[in-house]
């Protein structure tokens, strides 16, 4: 049976694990991702956004030949620590070279939870909540 697929592979661990050693780079391009968390009684969700490419590896299994790929990640600042447990990690031509990630300026926009629907797919999804006006703390 084929294990399931890895989709983050935490940065300090990819020269441990060997088949996160063996694996080749990649950039994974995304706009932001989308993290939610329970503040009291109500869920609030943020659009986290800041930069287009992030560093992601492939690996083919052994069982079945299929090619899978992970996003490369790392413990968030303290500013972000409350919005999600990992961010992805910056990439450019430099990942790809064997070389350092890069770091990025992550941004937290409150939204509202519009995008949890599938049949939404439009600019409200990343929409800021409140006034829009006011910007972002981060």
């Amino acid at each position: 049976m084929r294990p399931s697929p890895i989709r983050t592979a935490k940065q300090n661990a990819i020269a441990l694990t060997p088949v996160l050693a063996n694996a080749r780079r990649c950039l994974v391009h995304a706009d932001g991702w989308y993290a939610k968390a329970k503040i009291g009684k109500a869920i609030h969700a943020w659009w986290i956004h800041g930069s287009r490419t992030v560093a992601g590896l492939v690996t083919t299994h052994e069982e079945d030949g299929i090619e899978s790929f992970m996003i490369v990640t790392r413990p968030p600042p303290a500013a972000l620590a409350s919005f999600t447990e990992i961010l992805p990690v910056g990439a450019d031509a430099t990942w790809l070279a064997g070389g350092d990630p890069i770091d990025i300026a992550w941004r937290a926009t409150e939204i509202s939870r519009y995008f949890e629907d599938i049949s939404h797919d439009d600019e409200r999804c990343i929409a800021p909540r409140g006034n829009p006006a006011q910007g972002s703390l981060f």
